[in-house]
């Protein structure tokens, strides 16, 4: 008997997760106005839900490379959450931007995080720090908002 061929798990019914659509807006040292979108791609041990609450964010806005990297300590409960130290990654092109404490950077950083249920959310976040140098000036403020579909 031939084995049958089976559908490779990029062709069979719902491996496309859902699509996000993030609209970047900074300024500072690296300044991005934008959008873009990214498709997840469910893998067996993913979750079936379409649009997950995500933890990674990336894309090119104008030909510069875009990434949210948001902490698991972050939930999707839907309720604002005020920026620590850690929680958050906003690297753009080569800069990778954290939250810096009073003590690490000339201008604490702030903002909320909100990450919801159904794989929305947004970010505000003022001075945030140039990791590989936190004195660095002029420090990276902003908003990120995201939906999925």
């Amino acid at each position: 008997m031939t084995p049958t061929p089976q559908p490779s798990s990029s062709s069979s019914g719902g491996s496309n997760g859902g699509v996000y659509t993030v609209h970047v807006t900074a300024n500072g040292s690296d300044a991005v106005d934008g959008s873009f979108t990214e498709t997840l791609q469910l893998s067996s041990q993913a979750t079936s839900q379409r649009c997950p609450v995500p933890s990674d964010l990336s894309g090119s806005i104008a030909g510069t490379r875009v990434e949210l990297q948001m902490s698991q300590s972050s939930t999707g409960s839907g309720q604002p959450q005020q920026l620590s130290p850690g929680d958050i990654q906003f690297i753009v092109a080569a800069d990778t931007w954290g939250v810096a404490s009073a003590a690490n950077a000339p201008h604490p950083s702030g903002g909320m995080l909100q990450r919801n249920g159904d794989g929305s959310g947004s970010l505000s976040f003022q001075n945030l720090a140039l990791e590989s140098n936190p004195s660095h000036q002029p420090q990276e403020s902003g908003s990120i908002i995201w939906t999925c579909a």
